[in-house]
């Protein structure tokens, strides 16, 4: 007798519905996982449709290779312990370094697959251990959702995902259906409602999405800042003074100062194309503005995300910003509630711990090393007293780890999670964690309830300052920086190419749970290059020597359409490629700019 559990798709930040059939005692690991699922053909959000990677969810279920129970480093390497045992030496360590080196040593790190429940329960461990410094990683989301917090444009949200199949414009920057392919239907049902309606997309290369698009506008790799400008500069052209916009007169005098034609030069997309796109802004209504959350896909995710809301705000398009990280938006509004100006970023952390200011890292469910950009976080984490990782899975951040902790995957949660819509979400948990496996939530209280017992008590941490508003001059200095991007944009060498991140639909985030999945490991096993026909005699497939000013890696590389002639085109989710990619912070924001990378290849 199979008895049904709902639950949500936690691969992308839409929110697929889905039902898991639970066996009498447990789902077991198949697979064919398909023959497990229900579709749930009335869920509002995808009505029964389910990305590739949402078929195998279950896998994660009583998969083979999770960590069974808790883990702890000796002299003689890693020893399985009980919950007991490795809690008092949690416990002892965290109290040993906060009162050798104080609180604010330690940081706590999340991954945006945390329910909000279970990100109170870490920002209360904050609160205990007295440190301001917690953040959830999804490194690709943060500029996005710290610009947008900061609202200085009026934003029409979608009321439904379905408002999305009555647009007769959609604007997209980057790629919605490698990112979110479940959202793919709503945008084609517009495209063919009518034979008027246009689909015009923004990207460097050819991807799902673009081979859809009327109007593709191809730019040169990291100049989406520079064509999103000279749409908006149309725009404003255009609309003249039938319409008033606030903060058009703060702006003007640097988009008057800004050429078309300098800007067509250096992205490669011509005069026409985004006179047509601006155009179709202005005519073709209801109409939306979406941007893909991309890592290492903009130079300037930040600005991309101020010029998108623009656009928006100037044609009263909805904006639709899709998230790499499930619950990266709820995540998000929580820390940055609570978390003070002197609370350090996810990536500054790193950079705090490979300096040696920070001792200690409880990282919840983050791959380090497989997530962010370089190598240097490899070597930051080599350098802390004391790690501590939850996980589903066995990953090579595990492997640094002073103590490992076995964490639930969400199909075994109870919990809320915030859509890219800004809906909240209910997840039920299909089956509760096997043996020694808890969830993130568990483990947390487990150690919260321990340090009171230690004698911590909640410290008064400084509250955070009220978000900051931007005003019209603050909107005004960022369009000079876009035109400082412009002026500063460097050509790429005769014997370098662009290396620009692509999103596998195979694949997840950074991959550290997708990588698990059968299907997933028989569409995109491995990374592998990709590079337009004919360039440096290339004309079927081989193997490509990739070097960047962070690192050299060695992989398969075969043509593809998908490369424009000058780039070359690798996925994402996988560490190698990542680790080409330039670590450049920006210190306003505590953010990365990872940004495509300019590379030397050699093919051999």
């Amino acid at each position: 007798m199979k008895e049904p559990r709902n639950t949500i798709c936690f691969f992308c930040s839409l929110g697929c519905g889905l039902t898991v059939n639970r066996g009498e005692d447990r789902v077991y690991y198949q697979p064919i996982a398909t023959n497990e699922l229900e579709y749930q053909l009335d869920n509002p959000i995808n009505r029964g449709s389910l990305c590739g990677k949402c078929n195998y969810l279950f896998e994660l279920l009583h998969h083979p290779k999770r960590i069974p129970g808790p883990r702890i480093l000796k002299s003689s390497g890693y020893r399985d312990v009980h919950w007991e045992n490795v809690t008092t030496d949690i416990i002892e360590q965290i109290a040993a370094l906060v009162e050798k080196n104080g609180a604010e040593s330690v940081g706590i790190m999340l991954s945006p697959y945390l329910t909000i429940e279970e990100t109170e329960q870490a920002i209360d461990l904050a609160q205990i251990i007295g440190t301001p410094h917690i953040d959830y990683c999804a490194l690709e989301d943060e500029p996005i959702l710290a610009k947008i917090r900061q609202g200085a444009f009026f934003q029409k949200r979608l009321p439904s995902i379905e408002e999305i199949d009555g647009m007769h414009t959609s604007f997209i920057v980057g790629d919605v259906f490698g990112v979110s392919p479940v959202l793919s239907r709503h945008f084609l049902k517009a495209k063919y409602d009518q034979r008027a309606n246009k689909m015009v997309v923004l990207e460097s290369s050819n991807s799902n999405t673009g081979w859809f698009a009327d109007l593709h506008l191809r730019a040169n790799p990291g100049t989406e800042v520079m064509v999103l400008t000279g749409i908006l500069i149309l725009l404003l052209e255009q609309i003249g003074k039938q319409q008033a916009i606030p903060w058009k007169a703060a702006v003007k005098h640097v988009l008057d100062s800004i050429e078309i034609e300098d800007i067509c030069k250096l992205t490669g997309v011509s005069l026409d194309q985004i006179q047509s796109a601006a155009g179709l802004m202005m005519r073709e209504k209801p109409s939306i503005v979406t941007l893909v959350s991309g890592f290492g896909v903009y130079d300037r995710a930040d600005l991309v995300t101020e010029l998108c809301q623009a656009l928006s705000d100037a044609t009263d398009s909805y904006f639709l910003p899709v998230f790499t990280g499930a619950n990266s938006l709820g995540m998000h509004e929580a820390i940055a509630n609570f978390k003070p100006a002197a609370g350090m970023t996810a990536s500054q952390m790193i950079e705090a711990a490979e300096k040696g200011s920070l001792k200690v890292l409880l990282n919840f469910g983050v791959d380090i090393i497989r997530t962010f950009p370089g190598t240097r976080a490899t070597n930051a984490i080599k350098k802390l007293d004391f790690l501590l990782s939850t996980s589903i899975f066995p990953n090579d951040t595990t492997g640094f780890s002073h103590v490992i902790l076995p964490a639930a995957p969400w199909v075994e949660k109870t919990g809320t999670t915030i859509n890219m819509l800004g809906n909240s979400l209910k997840l039920d948990a299909v089956l509760s964690p096997p043996g020694h496996i808890k969830t993130t939530g568990g483990i947390l209280s487990i150690l919260i309830d321990a340090l009171h017992q230690k004698g911590f008590d909640k410290k008064q941490i400084e509250p955070p300052e009220a978000a900051a508003q931007e005003t019209e001059e603050d909107i005004a200095n960022h369009f000079i920086e876009i035109k400082d991007l412009i002026k500063d944009n460097s050509a790429v060498e005769s014997n370098q190419k662009m290396l620009v991140p692509n999103n596998d639909f195979s694949h997840s985030g950074d991959g550290a749970i997708t990588q698990y999945l059968s299907w997933s490991q028989r569409m995109c096993p491995e990374p592998i290059a990709m590079i337009a026909e004919g360039e440096n005699g290339v004309h079927i497939s081989g193997m490509v020597r990739i070097s960047s000013s962070e690192n050299k890696i060695t992989i398969p590389v075969k043509v593809s359409r998908r490369a424009e002639k000058g780039m070359i085109i690798a996925p994402v989710h996988f560490p190698q490629i990542r680790s080409l990619l330039q670590w450049e912070m920006l210190p306003q924001w505590g953010y990365l700019n990872i940004k495509p990378a300019k590379v030397s290849v050699e093919f051999l």
